[in-house]
């Protein structure tokens, strides 16, 4: 009997009324993964589980789908197990990062799905597998154009956004009164020349930790200097485009104030 490693993943867990599948729909990929694992008779090593992790976008990091491809070349595990394709690769470097272990691998090896299996270690194999990669890439690529229009219009509309909330605001439009103090007492000291560096010690020492601060962490200094550098802070509206984001990380949002055709700011959250 096989020892395989099931992958189940899903890119925002969502929230309750939001419209989106949550946990549920992760809980459903493991219960296929464990079916499908019962009708070939193969035995599941674990769960390797990537919660509100794009496949897609290039920055992102999965850490347990590290953890399973690690597991494959080392033999932990013989193959891999998941709902679709999709749920494993968006983009083909990650499929032929599994292609080359599949190929350099010197005992038995299963990908499968429940929409079928694929042979890693054949050229049809390959080959069918990079088609339903490189179509998975298309239809996120074309999902991102349209969304990024969508955005751009509800900022030039100076609609507020409702993504992740900005520091200092609980949502997009109520203000979290901790952190705006904090706010404003920084940006008192920074015009009376304090340093930024200062600041983000200050900050520090209080274990203040922004919205993307990570677990056990406190807030870093480009977030410091992000936070008080926000257009919305005088009510203008900033557009930072999806692929400038992935390229650069963290950027100045001042360079990217949106603009009304009569090239005023938009003003609004």
């Amino acid at each position: 009997m096989l020892t395989v490693g099931g992958y189940a993943r899903i890119s925002a867990l969502g929230h309750m009324g939001d419209g989106r599948d949550g946990r549920e729909g992760v809980v459903r990929q493991r219960e296929d993964v464990y079916e499908l694992a019962r009708i070939k008779l193969y035995s599941v090593h674990r769960i390797y589980e990537d919660n509100e992790s794009s496949a897609y976008k290039r920055r992102v990091k999965r850490e347990n789908f590290e953890d399973m491809a690690l597991d494959l070349e080392h033999g932990v595990i013989s193959g891999i197990l998941a709902y679709t394709i999709d749920r494993i690769a968006r983009q083909p470097r990650d499929l032929e990062r599994l292609i080359d272990i599949f190929e350099q691998a010197r005992r038995p090896m299963i990908f499968a799905t429940t929409a079928g299996d694929y042979d890693l270690t054949t050229a049809e194999g390959r080959f069918q597998a990079r088609i339903y990669v490189t179509i998975a890439n298309k239809f996120s690529a074309d999902a991102a154009r349209r969304i990024a229009r969508q955005k751009l219009a509800q900022a030039t509309d100076g609609k507020p956004h409702k993504g992740q909330r900005a520091f200092g605001w609980k949502d997009s439009e109520h203000v979290n009164e901790r952190e705006a103090e904090l706010i404003r007492k920084a940006l008192e000291d920074v015009l009376l020349g304090k340093r930024v560096a200062t600041v983000h010690r200050e900050w520090a020492e209080l274990g203040v930790r922004g919205p993307q601060t990570p677990p056990g962490k406190t807030i870093g200094y480009s977030s410091v200097l992000y936070v008080l550098r926000n257009p919305r802070l005088c009510g203008y509206r900033a557009y930072i485009p999806q692929e400038v984001r992935e390229r650069a990380g963290r950027v100045d949002p001042v360079e990217y104030l949106v603009e009304r055709t009569d090239g005023t700011p938009v003003e609004g959250q």
